[in-house]
């Protein structure tokens, strides 16, 4: 990797070989970047430096592999979505139709592309760009350290389903209002003279904690969460009329979702 010049002629002569490497000058600029390379020694060197510099981006960009969701997360969203239509209940588009949506797909996605290839590039400049040869600290200014682990606060989800198979319930716990909420994504009620019964699993407990029965419907009426909620698992078992006679699960655990931070 090349290094950089010890000095630099001017503070603008750094920003301008960076700009020149991140490909973000406009054509005239560029041009007269590459007649100075060419009359500037000094010049061309920092322009080396900087390419240097970026190369790791170029590899990790190159290494990059798309994340794949599971496959709950779509009908997840749609349930939630006013109206809550599925995607099974949507009318089909025609053939047409599909290439015309995956051409406006691809001019989306490759615009996308280059802007966040542009701002992953400024930002890693910000990062490595010596803070005296930019006209502004980009650093912020220190503020006060909070004691102890950030508060909980926010909106937290679950969807439950059973195994791999499609959602049974979503779970919205609500933390400024103190509420765990239930919606059944379809119709999913217990066998004949027994009762669900939800659990707050994980999360630093040393053993599941009811969280009280679901109603009809899947209905829930239930408190704040008790404990942390980072980490927690919501499940659902089977159970006699009335709840657990023991105060732990003693049925089969028929649904499950870890909670995440929807906000």
């Amino acid at each position: 990797m090349a290094n950089p010049p010890d000095e630099i002629d001017a503070p603008d002569a750094a920003g301008e070989a960076a700009e020149y490497v991140l490909g973000t000058l406009d054509a005239d600029a560029r041009r007269a970047a590459v007649a100075r390379m060419a009359a500037d020694p000094a010049f061309a060197g920092t322009v080396r430096a900087w390419e240097g510099r970026l190369a790791p981006l170029a590899e990790l960009a190159a290494e990059a592999r798309p994340a794949i969701p599971p496959a709950w997360v779509w009908p997840a969203i749609e349930a939630r979505l006013p109206g809550g239509a599925s995607g099974a209940s949507r009318a089909a588009p025609p053939r047409d139709a599909d290439v015309i949506d995956l051409r406006q797909r691809l001019r989306y996605w490759r615009g996308t592309t280059a802007v966040a290839g542009l701002a992953a590039a400024a930002m890693l400049a910000l990062l490595i760009v010596p803070p005296g040869a930019l006209p502004f600290d980009p650093r912020p200014a220190p503020g006060p350290v909070a004691d102890g682990p950030p508060a909980q606060a926010g909106t937290w989800v679950a969807v439950l389903q059973p195994g791999g198979d499609a959602p049974a319930f979503v779970a919205e716990v609500d933390l400024a209002a103190g509420t765990l909420s239930l919606r059944p994504l379809r119709p999913t009620p217990p066998p004949e003279g027994r009762v669900y019964e939800m659990w707050a699993v994980g999360g630093g407990r040393a053993q599941p904690v009811s969280l009280g029965l679901l109603g009809q419907g899947g209905e829930v009426a239930l408190e704040t969460l008790d404990g942390p909620v980072e980490g927690s698992v919501l499940a659902v078992s089977v159970e006699p009329e009335g709840g657990s006679p023991t105060g732990q699960p003693t049925g089969d655990v028929v649904f499950t979702g870890e909670l995440i931070r929807a906000d």
